[in-house]
Parts: structure tokens; sequence; C-alpha cells
């Protein structure tokens, strides 16, 4: 609309295009100022209900939002820039940069941080949406040393359960076609984790033994 409107205004008086001018900077003024309404939304949204893929996606398109409206707002006086140029170059490399992005691993990076600062997490999410590439930021949570807490006992539990899924079911009857570095990465891990695990039971077993033989 702005384009159109400028575009349009060569045979416009000298106070119609003034008029223009202004209506246009009211019209970039607003929707700044929908712009951070919305990223106020979205970060109160987080705090509470953590992170998730679509909730990055949602800031990188406001971030590329707000870089389309600094030239469009210096177009208004300033008619010699080439909008179409700058709209292509923006958009283009903000999906570059999201296609480069791990959404991923930054999604259960930041979950994981949440759940140390607040105590809440949501593993469903992070072990169905999330997948290998959320395996290094679990384990985290995996090799901490166990405390004396339930809502952390419980899901600790449900920690195990699902790395050693994933150490059973990745890499090992996996099409070529389907391998990528993060589950090799999620198996590495996975396989170390698994084998602590079992060389803590058996340290324990040791023990508990040895306690009845000296009784």
């Amino acid at each position: 609309m702005i384009i159109y409107s400028i575009r349009n205004k060569h045979n416009e008086d000298g106070k119609e295009v003034s008029y223009i001018k202004i209506m246009n900077t009211i019209m970039i003024i607003f929707t700044f100022a929908v712009l951070m309404s919305s990223v106020m939304k979205m970060y109160f949204c987080i705090d509470e209900f953590g992170y998730t893929i679509h909730r990055l996606v949602v800031w990188a398109a406001l971030f590329e939002e707000f870089l389309l409206i600094i030239p469009t707002a210096l177009f208004i006086n300033n008619e010699e820039i080439n909008l179409s140029k700058y709209y292509f170059i923006s958009i283009f490399a903000v999906y570059l940069i999201m296609n480069i992005v791990n959404f991923e691993y930054i999604t259960a990076s930041k979950n994981i941080d949440r759940y140390y600062a607040t105590g809440k997490i949501d593993l469903k999410y992070l072990e169905v949406y999330t997948g290998t590439d959320a395996i290094k930021p679990m384990m985290r949570i995996a090799e901490e040393e166990n405390k004396a807490d339930t809502d952390y006992t419980k899901t600790k539990s449900e920690l195990n359960k699902y790395l050693r899924y994933v150490n059973k079911n990745t890499v090992g009857d996996m099409d070529f076609r389907e391998f990528t570095i993060s589950k090799f990465i999620a198996k590495y891990l996975t396989d170390n984790y698994v084998l602590d695990q079992e060389n803590e039971k058996e340290e324990n077993k040791r023990s508990v033994f040895k306690n009845d033989n000296s009784l």
C-alpha cells in the first residue's frame, strides 16, 4: 500500500504529497506497535509455557518483519531505495539462516535451562518433536546426581526410559538413507550412558553382596 501510494503521488500537489507521507508514516508507526505487541505476547507465552519449534519460527518471522519495516520507513522520504531488492535479500537471508540453525537443539537446550530455573519441563514434547537433536542437552539431566525430590526423580526416570529407547532404536537397523549426524551422535552418547548405568547397577549388586556376606 505504501509503495502504491508513493508511486502514484507524482500528479498530486505539495499538500497532498505531504499528507500521503504523513499517513504512510502513521501506518509504519502502527505496524511497529503491532509488531512490538506480538513480540511481548510471544515473550510471555514462552515464559509461561516454554519453548517450542513453532514459537521459535514465530520469533524469526517477527524479526523478518522488523527488518522489512526499516527500509519501508526510509522509502517514504527517499524513493530511490530499491525496496524489491532489499525485500528479496532480507527474506532470503532469514530463510537461509532458518535452514542452517538447529531449532530442535535450541528448543531442547532452552527448555532444559528453564527446567533448572523453574522446575517445569514438557519431556513428551521434547521426545516427540525434537528427536535425536535434543539428546545432548537432555544428557545434562540424565547425568546429574540423584536428588531427594519426587518431581526430579519422576523426570529422570522418564528420561532414562527415553534414552534407552533411543539407544536401542537409533542407527542399529536404520536404512543408510535415514542416517544423520545427529542420530550418530545420539547413539554414541546413549551408548556411553547405558554402559555407565549398567556398570553402576553391577557395583550396587556387588556392594549388596559384600554386605550380605559380612553379616
